[in-house]
């Protein structure tokens, strides 16, 4: 991991934004029965479609890109796509933002549904990818993550 850290440094991986962190420790961690469980994720992109989350971060390629081209700012700036108009017409694919947004709100209660209704887990956390670790009681009220559970609603 001190590789992955500027100058060397102590194989930390907690500057990365979420969409790093994540991709690291899918490439990394293995199940181990009763100690790591790597727990069921699904992405909804920037485009509006569910993905996935084993399968988004081992970093295949759709559509001649890598999974999270569209929905990572390093992605954006590390020159995967020439400029970000090129980069919001593809996410588009000709549709206008609501419909992206009533795709993306469709996704994302087809996650929930599927996680707690089938799956019968406790709830669901949504975190936005390009966040940065924050630890403690601040990273609730930064708004990069809420949690959703039927006691909720």
């Amino acid at each position: 991991l001190n590789a992955l850290s500027p100058e060397g440094g102590d194989g930390s991986i907690a500057h990365f934004d979420m969409h790093r962190r994540r991709r690291i420790l899918h490439a990394l961690l293995e199940p181990v029965e009763n100690r790591v469980e790597i727990v069921p994720c699904a992405v909804v992109s920037s485009d509006g479609r569910r993905l996935n989350g084993c399968d988004y971060f081992s970093g295949h390629q759709t559509e001649g890109r890598p999974t999270g081209a569209l929905d990572s700012i390093p992605c954006a700036l590390d020159g995967s796509f020439p400029g970000i108009r090129e980069a919001d017409t593809r996410r588009r694919h000709g549709r206008t933002e609501e419909e992206i947004d009533w795709e993306r709100a469709q996704a994302i209660e087809q996650v929930y549904l599927g996680m707690v209704d089938e799956c019968c887990h406790e709830g669901v956390v949504f975190k936005d990818l390009s966040a940065p670790y924050v630890l403690g009681r601040t990273s609730r009220t930064l708004g990069y993550w809420r949690k959703f559970k039927p006691d909720y609603e």
